[in-house]
C-alpha cells in the first residue's frame, strides 16, 4: 500500500515518515508470530499507523483520543 488508502491528516509525505519510522522501529521478524493471522503489513499499515496518527493528531490538536480518531477518520474524505 502506498497509504493513499489511509486517512491521514499528516499527506503522503507525513505517512511515509511515519510508515519507514514504524518498519525501523518493529522489524518483520519480531512481531510475526505475535499477531497472526496478520501480516507484517497489515498490522503496520492497520493499526500500527493509524495509532501513531492518532496519538499525533491528540498531541497537535489537544483533543481527546477519541475526538482525534473522528478527525482521522473524517479526513479520509478530504485526503
Amino acid at each position: 500500500s502506498t497509504g493513499a488508502d489511509i486517512p491521514c491528516s499528516f499527506g503522503e509525505l507525513g505517512y511515509s515518515v511515519i510508515s519507514r519510522t514504524i518498519r525501523t522501529l518493529f522489524p518483520a521478524i519480531t512481531i510475526i508470530a505475535q499477531y497472526a493471522p496478520l501480516t507484517w503489513d497489515e498490522l503496520i499499515e492497520q493499526v500500527l499507523i493509524p495509532e501513531a496518527l492518532i496519538c499525533l493528531i491528540v498531541d497537535e490538536l489537544q483533543v481527546s483520543p477519541e475526538e482525534a480518531f473522528d478527525i482521522l477518520e473524517s479526513s479520509t474524505v478530504f485526503g
